[in-house]
């Protein structure tokens, strides 16, 4: 018995060999082959190669180097293709396949320039006559391994192309009746761009759901899609999860989500990264809505929420927030016509609002046609500038301005733009100074700043303004003139380091001054000023001038008028008619004062007749010199404003005669 069995056994050997051996030298290499060949051939009217179709007793059908290519060059390789089927199916016409093995197979995918790609050819291709199929396939496992596509992206100004490596996919039908798959990938970047899937197609509904992880996205490596929107994200780093629903029977319905996990972007214009990105943006058909999406930037925490709606012609809604910010806006774009109907917002204690047209027919020109009204707190805007904090605590601006605008031109290019606004404040207040009932106008046209008025009240007085700048210039040259009347020096004095001191008066001034903003040295300028009822003694520049003088019993005279015509020009500010009076004596000459602080003066001391003192037991020198009037000598001033040094030179002429007439009359 057993050695009929093994008889048996040996003469199966024998014929199963026989038949491998026909199989592999006449059917398959040759009759199989040529109509593998020839059947996709005639499916994708591309040209086919095969190297060998042989079968092997554990892999099974073996196919090796398979290549479809057309003039351009190849367009699918697989270097290894093997499956094996079922015997006893196959006499009930059903081919069956437990596992379809593909082995560095390679996907040559380009996108023409005029958006289709190649291998749309392989698929849109129709066979005319097509006889009906014999068999029935069915293929319950499909592994692929270390695939790998070539994408290359000819539709834009610049080639785009990138690989992905490693791909590795595994399908499998489960139970009742879908199909399930994974997949791995990598994008050969530094570091590599890691890609996970997994999903399930059920049949009978046409239902797709998946779910996508890329690991270390890299934005940067494919600014070429997005660099024309103005974004320019050349740095960071994203973790990203994405959820898909495809319901195929529901007229293509989409439906799906992505999970951002610990983000971050780097833009090219914002020196401090995006980070800490997370939320989830879902997406169909006919939208896409961030219902909440957080991220840290310079170390405060913001919430973005969205709705894009209509992706034909969409409508958005966005809201930005974080401490002390809010901002929402919505917008429709049409074509390349953004119709902006609300964007308003708040930051601390100030708000705005925004409408109008933003036309991108002429991209990178972004014309615009919008208006807008502003309140602002001047003291919110030391948050968003702290790198000009020195200057701002220097400043210290405070108050309230409500301003309303128009703006029609390119808004890339702020200086060629049409812009109106009207300007006004209850009262604002700068290096301490406070003002009151402010009315600006503002005009630009064809690069040219234009400011009619500027007027305010200042301490009983006013002030009445206009300037004027050319933006069009790379050194920018400016004009301003004002006319101020009637402060009162009293009330002044006590918004500043002299509130202490006894100074008073009523000034009025005229002047002018012109420049470049970035060149100090050629500010020029000229105009007046005048005192009246004034107390100016105090002044550190005169403080001391009346021990230096005169006897002490007048050493508190007080200066009640003042006035001088000036000059600017060379980083100094100059005037050679200098005039201040009091009750016994007159100062006037030439005074230099330097943008530096630094001052040098030469002071005339003239004695008026009708207030010398004529009566008194004791004189010193000094008084019985002020005894006559006339020129009684020059004071030279230097040093600077906060500490001025004194010289007094005498008249030596006119003190000799007034001595004289002293001893004379006695």
């Amino acid at each position: 018995m057993k050695k009929k069995l093994l008889l048996i056994f040996v003469i199966v050997i024998l014929v199963v060999s026989a038949g491998i051996i026909y199989l592999n030298r006449v059917v398959l290499p040759v009759k199989i082959k040529a109509l593998i060949i020839n059947s996709l051939q005639e499916k994708t009217h591309k040209q086919v190669s095969i190297e060998s179709l042989r079968f092997g007793i554990f892999k099974g059908l073996v196919l090796r180097n398979l290549v479809i290519y057309d003039a351009q060059g190849p367009l699918v390789s697989l270097k290894e293709g093997s499956c094996t089927f079922l015997i006893w199916p196959f006499f009930r016409k059903m081919i069956v396949i437990p596992s379809l093995n593909l082995k560095y197979p390679q996907v040559f995918l380009e996108r023409r320039k005029d958006g289709t790609f190649n291998l749309q050819d392989l698929f849109s291709a129709k066979i005319s006559g097509a006889k009906a199929q014999k068999f029935q396939i069915f293929v319950y496992k499909v592994a692929l391994t270390n695939g790998r596509i070539h994408f290359t992206d000819n539709s834009l100004a610049q080639t785009f192309a990138k690989d992905i490596d490693n791909l590795n996919l595994n399908l499998y039908l489960s139970l009742p009746a879908s199909v399930k798959f994974n997949l791995r990938g990598e994008i050969p970047e530094n570091p590599l761009i890691k890609i996970n899937a997994t999903g399930e197609f059920r049949i009978p509904e046409k239902h797709l759901t998946a779910k996508v992880s890329i690991k270390d996205f890299s934005p940067g490596e494919f600014l070429a899609y997005y660099q024309g929107l103005g974004v320019n994200v050349s740095e960071g780093l994203i973790d990203t999860t994405m959820g898909l629903e495809l319901n195929i029977l529901a007229d293509k319905q989409v439906n799906g989500y992505l999970d951002i996990l610990n983000g971050i972007i780097k833009l090219e214009k914002i020196g401090s990264p995006i980070e800490g990105i997370n939320g989830r943006l879902e997406f169909s058909r006919d939208y896409f809505k961030c219902p909440e999406l957080n991220f840290k930037y310079l170390g405060l925490d913001y919430k973005m929420t969205g709705v894009l709606t209509d992706f034909h012609s969409p409508q958005v809604q966005l809201g930005l927030y974080s401490k002390g910010l809010s901002l929402e806006s919505n917008f429709a774009i049409n074509n390349k016509l953004l119709r902006l109907s609300k964007c308003e917002g708040r930051y601390l204690n100030s708000d705005f609002s925004v409408t109008g047209d933003i036309n991108a027919e002429e991209f990178p020109k972004l014309n615009a046609d919008i208006n807008g009204e502003l309140n602002i707190n001047l003291e919110d805007i030391k948050e968003p500038l702290k790198k000009f904090k020195t200057l701002l605590e220097r400043i210290n601006p405070k108050g309230t301005m409500h301003a309303q605008f128009t703006l029609n031109g390119n808004i890339n290019d702020i200086k060629s733009c049409v812009l109106a606004a009207k300007v006004s404040s209850p009262s604002i207040s700068a290096y301490g100074l406070k003002a009151k009932e402010l009315a600006l106008t503002y005009n630009q046209e064809g690069g040219i700043i234009d400011i009619p008025l500027i007027h305010l009240s200042l301490y009983d007085g006013t002030v009445a303004a206009n300037a004027g700048m050319n933006l069009n210039s790379a050194n920018l040259p400016y004009w301003v003139s004002a006319d101020i009347e009637n402060i009162r020096l009293e009330k002044l004095k006590l918004d500043t380091a002299a509130k202490e001191k006894d100074i008073a008066g009523t000034m009025r001034a005229q002047g002018k001054i012109n420049g470049f903003s970035n060149d100090l040295s050629r500010l020029n300028g000229a105009g007046n000023i005048f005192i009246t009822d004034g107390k100016l003694w105090e002044l550190n520049l005169f403080k001391g001038l009346g021990s230096l003088l005169f006897a002490r019993d007048f050493a508190s005279i007080i200066f009640s008028e003042g006035s001088c015509g000036f000059l600017i020009s060379d980083k100094h500010i100059f005037s050679d008619n200098l005039k201040l009076k009091s009750n016994i004596a007159e100062l006037s000459g030439a005074v230099k004062i330097g943008f530096d602080n630094s001052i040098d003066a030469s002071l005339n001391v003239n004695i008026l007749d009708e207030m010398v003192p004529l009566s008194g037991t004791f004189k010193d020198i000094t008084t019985a010199i002020i005894g006559q009037s006339g020129r009684f000598g020059v004071i030279k001033i230097s040093g600077t404003l906060k500490e001025p040094k004194y010289k007094f030179q005498p008249a030596v002429a006119d003190i000799i005669k007034g001595l004289k007439d002293i001893f004379l009359k006695r």
